[in-house]
């Protein structure tokens, strides 16, 4: 009777249609004060989330003609997958994507918020800062899952503040996340917009602010507070091929200044890993994800990264390491080699390993 009403421009549809509407939210308002005052907000939320999310204009009975936004800008492009309906971000020129075989929310929650047990941390040392930075911000896909995981917690508790310093030098995969939101849930969220238009974004309590740094990250401002944990995700070897070189690693232990600091890094390329450790960081087993293995925890010390990581590299993988093709990254010539290869023998983490096991 509504569709009849609209169809023939009657004025009681527009009404009805109205009154419709002011009920649904002033019910969903009353049930939504409820589930506050039962302590039961979060786990509501979630479980009517996507279905708000949902609008009519997702199956219109005839599909109004519009002026759709285009699916690529700069060197970067949307492709969603046939077997799952996943939207990833593609570098046009590579031909590599982010995150090609998994979800890359489901990726971002286990490497780079479950693995550093951010819930846990959020919600101790409240009057402790904690930073972040987050190193190749691309869809801001693991920044938006490190924000989520602080919204859990302090629904349920007061939190700790954090600081999530995102550094990026091409904006366009961000950008097209933006655009085809549509596409894309995790950015149906005020902070990625806020983000892009203002350089930052604070949480309504105050006590989470996400930054935005723009241009070469080790060219930074240094006026960055130094960081807790580190999330090392530069799109590729192919298309950031310097932010995995030997000198990058010398340039990021050198940033950490001493302090004990994570770095977790999807990566578990031996030449990446022997990059870390002759530049100085202890360098460990991370989760593995998708058709990954394993990924890489590293950290300034040992002891920072024995609670994370799933074993710390020791005389098993050293050996694995000597008869590798690929021991060491492309930037180290060959008069470098010798220099670099007794870095990572006389590594005093394998001494450690060592003494450990004897």
């Amino acid at each position: 009777y509504l569709h009849h009403l609209i169809k023939v421009n009657e004025p009681l549809g527009a009404q009805a249609i109205g009154e419709h509407n002011l009920f649904f939210y002033l019910s969903m308002m009353q049930t939504i004060r409820e589930q506050i005052r039962a302590g039961s907000f979060s786990s509501w939320y979630a479980s009517v989330r996507e279905r708000l999310d949902c609008t009519d204009a997702a199956n219109p009975p005839k599909p109004p003609r519009r002026k759709q936004a285009p699916f690529h800008r700069g060197k970067y492009e949307v492709i969603i997958r046939q077997d799952s309906g996943v939207a990833s971000i593609r570098d046009r020129m590579s031909g590599e994507t982010m995150h090609s075989s998994n979800n890359p929310a489901e990726e971002a929650s286990l490497l780079y918020v479950e693995q550093p047990q951010l819930s846990r941390r959020f919600a101790e040392n409240l009057d402790t800062p904690l930073v972040i930075w987050d190193v190749g911000l691309g869809a801001a896909t693991n920044a938006m899952e490190i924000l989520r995981c602080y919204e859990r917690v302090s629904q349920e508790q007061p939190a700790r503040p954090v600081t999530l310093i995102s550094f990026e030098y091409d904006l366009d995969s961000l950008d097209l996340c933006l655009t085809h939101q549509q596409h894309f849930p995790h950015v149906r969220h005020p902070a990625p917009h806020a983000l892009r238009r203002n350089g930052q974004w604070r949480s309504r309590d105050g006590r989470f602010r996400w930054l935005l740094q723009t241009g070469d990250f080790f060219e930074m401002n240094s006026d960055v507070p130094a960081a807790d944990i580190i999330i090392y995700d530069p799109f590729s070897y192919k298309v950031d091929s310097a932010c995995w070189s030997a000198n990058a690693f010398r340039r990021l232990f050198g940033l950490c200044n001493g302090k004990s600091i994570e770095l977790y890094t999807y990566s578990a390329s031996t030449a990446v890993r022997a990059g870390m450790l002759a530049a100085g960081f202890s360098v460990g087993q991370g989760a593995g994800t998708g058709q990954k293995r394993e990924t890489t925890v590293a950290g300034t010390n040992p002891d920072c990264i024995a609670p994370y990581a799933v074993a710390i590299l020791g005389d098993a993988w050293l050996a694995r390491w000597r008869r590798s093709d690929a021991p060491h990254p492309f930037d180290i010539s060959d008069h470098e080699v010798a220099e670099f290869r007794g870095a990572v023998e006389q590594h005093p983490q394998f001494n450690a390993v060592r003494v450990a096991f004897a």
